[in-house]
């Protein structure tokens, strides 16, 4: 089964993907609901071109389990791994809100903004300033 038509199937009777929320480089990330529970979960789906690739699979289970031997109030939690209908599947912790890559981007837009201010001062024959986050430099 292709990952890119999965909307609304139940996995292993139990999982039901809403809706992709995230894109990655082996895996997408769905929306999802736990009908045993009745919470929302993120499931996250190894690429179907990667599903026969014992590498890939061996990978994919490996981060699963890995990251469900962390506890940290700022690390996702693990709850499930599986197979169903040729799909891999990581069930994790949903948690709602900006994405790491959005906050990244923006952080890295102001730092680099700040940076080039700083560079334009120092160019400028500015050696020592200031800054304390409110000054425009």
């Amino acid at each position: 089964m292709s990952t890119m038509n999965i909307k609304g199937i139940l996995l292993d009777n139990r999982y039901r993907i809403v809706d992709k929320i995230g894109v990655g480089g082996m895996a997408d990330v769905y929306l999802g609901e736990d009908t045993l529970l009745g919470r929302q979960v993120a499931i996250k789906v190894l690429h179907a071109n990667f599903a026969n690739d014992d590498e890939f699979v061996t990978r994919f289970k490996r981060e699963a389990q890995a990251a469900g031997k962390l506890n940290h109030p700022n690390i996702v939690n693990m709850y499930d791994v599986g197979f169903d209908q040729d799909l891999h599947y990581i069930i994790m912790e949903y948690v709602d809100g900006e994405t790491l890559k959005r906050v990244y981007n923006a952080t890295w837009k102001t730092i680099h903004r700040r940076g080039c201010k700083i560079h334009y001062c120092y160019r400028r024959g500015v050696r020592t300033c200031a800054y304390d986050g409110n000054s425009a430099l």
